[in-house]
């Protein structure tokens, strides 16, 4: 995800190809005749790596069968092609023949192998984030009480006696609920899958369902640690007996459980790992591998990861030449240091070298198999280690590369245009570095209800590969201001500038919202309206809009007739905010004490003390609030100017969204 984690690409295609393996890998036709030979052709070049010479062979096949109205042979062709393209990483394509392939089951009266064709569709749907279109294939838009429609791919293997298909498609579904963040449900479809994997002794699916369990319990371990990490933040650090930290506390509840979770994972991890060193499946061990790292690194234990990682790199060199391999060099290559803060992190100069020369191997590959989504991920991340390199040029060149091959997938097009803009400000470009920034949001509004609706693993990324970018142009724009920046309506260019900033403040509040609610809530049904335009029949009403930055804190303000004005406060950062907001928050909620009135006359000194004037000329008697980070969880009514509270003076609202 958000991006798409690296990771999550490899647990998508290594589960595709999982699926593949169990229900039947490309297929021979025993007849010898020219156009036999052309299918087996194909077969030998697709198990030697040649994916787009198998196409070829099979397209021409295809053709053959078609024109004899060969309906047997046709949907084993077809079956062939929609497995490569899903292999190569092109889901579409692999999309469109398997709707020919349970076209043609349906009329060939093959309820099994329609089952199996359909689970394999709705993993190619949920590769490209479609996950309710693969939900409905595996088992109806309304499975109540667990009961599946009649034409779903669980429902027809059951219908059918057909186990192999049923653990598929149980799995499936499973891990399609896993990224939709609904952990519960995915727990229990994909308990049942292994259950009977285990029960037909299916070790290859056994794998997968552990693999996937494991990644939902690490999934939940990451919701932990971030909720801890929000309880931090807003200083809810406290046992039952005042002490910091104490083991009761909200922090170290959720630190714990998070523990408890991502050990629940490494158990299925390893589980998988066992087996697949056991049936001597490189591809797996590589997969349980790389899952376990970030959770080794979690939990400090640097010496099971460093063996890992060892054992990782040993075996991805015996991969085959497909899609997997790329993602599993880039995963494994970000992974050889404690795991990364951000996106934008850098690695550290003992991981460089290797790092550098896994990047490669994988942008080689993933050229090799005429991979674009892949090409594009390994260049983009080369690009990103010269940048941490502070080799601009060449980082430049090719963050370049990875936007032209990321032309028709915008999930990974929007974060190259980020990087540009990175690279461009770190050369000191500032204008093209915004131009960029600018690039890069109308390509994330464009798919941001796919990217944060569908895919709800994108939430542990939307503070890295999301919100930066908005926070990013911001911070550019703001910066041609001075401490101090009163802008008329006459102003034409300043006026333009302020509403862009406005627009892109509106634009992050909304993608937040998404981001927190996901499919739950129809944000699109909210119309967004211009503050400005807000203002004309609200003649005493002034927009406060807040922006929190790491070293600096901005209040914007929107009077009535266009007049804006902005307030830097250099001095104050995200860290210093924060600390001043948890305190006169918890301030108002001891109730055993007198409130401080000093900790509101802190905060009504530098939000509302510097527009004091202004307020008063334009005749001012509502202040809308419209709040950055921790400033929505305080009430602006309690502000002090020394003599009243804020409510006493103006009638104080906050937006609906």
């Amino acid at each position: 995800m958000a991006r798409r984690s690296f990771r999550f690409l490899l647990t998508l295609f290594t589960i595709a190809l999982a699926i593949a393996l169990a229900l039947g890998q490309v297929s021979t036709i025993k007849a010898q005749t020219l156009t036999s030979n052309l299918v087996q052709q194909g077969v030998k070049e697709y198990q030697q790596g040649q994916y787009q010479a198998a196409i070829a062979s099979w397209q021409q096949a295809l053709a053959d069968y078609q024109a004899t109205e060969d309906n047997p042979n046709t949907v084993i062709v077809l079956e062939n092609l929609a497995r490569v393209y899903q292999h190569i990483g092109q889901a579409e394509q692999a999309i469109a023949f398997w709707s020919q392939v349970t076209d043609r089951y349906q009329q060939l009266g093959d309820k099994q192998k329609l089952g199996r064709s359909l689970t394999e569709q709705a993993q190619a749907y949920s590769s490209l984030g479609q996950h309710r279109q693969a939900i409905a294939i595996l088992c109806g838009e309304s499975n109540h009480k667990n009961q599946c429609s009649d034409n779903s791919a669980i429902a027809i293997a059951q219908a059918t006696a057909d186990p192999l298909g049923e653990v598929a498609a149980q799995g499936s579904l499973g891990e399609t609920y896993r990224l939709r963040g609904d952990y519960a449900k995915a727990v229990g479809y994909l308990e049942a899958s292994l259950k009977i994997a285990q029960a037909i002794k299916n070790r290859q699916l056994q794998m997968s369902a552990l693999t996937s369990l494991g990644n939902n319990y690490s999934s939940l371990a990451q919701v932990s640690y971030r909720r801890a990490e929000s309880a931090v933040s807003r200083g809810d650090i406290y046992g039952s007996r005042g002490v910091e930290y104490a083991i009761d506390s909200p922090v170290m509840k959720l630190r714990t459980e998070g523990k408890q979770q991502d050990k629940s994972a490494l158990n299925y991890f390893q589980a998988s790992l066992k087996l697949a060193t056991q049936q001597g499946n490189s591809s797996e061990q590589v997969r349980s591998l790389i899952s376990s790292l970030p959770i080794y690194y979690r939990l400090q234990d640097f010496s099971a990861a460093a063996k890992s990682k060892q054992q990782a790199q040993a075996l991805i060199a015996t991969l085959t030449p497909e899609s997997t391999t790329v993602y599993a060099t880039i995963d494994l290559a970000k992974l050889l240091q404690p795991e990364q803060v951000s996106f934008t992190s850098c690695y550290n100069a003992d991981s460089l070298p290797a790092a550098q020369a896994l990047l490669q191997q994988g942008v080689d590959l993933a050229k090799q198999l005429q991979d674009n989504r892949a090409t594009s991920f390994a260049l983009g991340e080369l690009g990103h280690l010269y940048e941490c390199s502070q080799d601009y040029e060449q980082a430049l060149e090719l963050t370049q590369k990875a936007r032209l091959s990321a032309e028709k997938d915008k999930d990974s097009l929007y974060l190259w245009e980020w990087q540009t803009g990175r690279i461009l400000l770190a050369q000191g470009k500032s204008e093209a570095a915004i131009t960029a920034y600018e690039t890069a949001i109308a390509t994330l509004e464009s798919i941001r209800d796919n990217i944060l609706s569908a895919n709800r693993d994108i939430q542990f990324d939307f503070r890295d590969t999301v919100e930066p970018i908005y926070r990013g142009l911001i911070a550019q724009r703001l910066n041609t201001a001075d401490n101090v920046w009163e802008i008329e309506p006459s102003q034409t260019q300043q006026v333009k500038n302020v509403t862009s900033i406005l627009t892109t403040v509106d634009s992050l509040r909304l993608a937040e919202l998404q981001n927190y609610f996901g499919n739950d809530c129809a944000i699109n049904d909210v119309v967004a309206t211009s503050r400005v335009d807000l203002l004309n029949p609200n003649p005493h009403t002034a927009y406060f809009s807040t922006i929190i930055l790491e070293d600096r804190t901005a209040v914007i303000v929107n009077f009535p007739g266009g007049k804006t004005k902005i307030v830097w406060h250099k001095n104050k950062g995200k860290a210093a905010v924060t600390q001043e907001i948890n305190q006169f928050r918890r301030g108002l909620e001891n109730f055993y004490t007198q409130f401080d009135l000093a900790l509101g006359q802190n905060l009504y000194r530098w939000l509302i003390q510097p527009f004091a004037k202004d307020l008063q000329q334009e005749q001012i008697t509502t202040l809308v609030f419209i709040q950055d980070g921790l400033l929505r969880s305080i009430p602006m009514a309690a502000l002090h100017d020394g003599k009243q509270f804020l409510i006493q003076k103006y009638a104080i609202a906050l937006p609906l969204v």
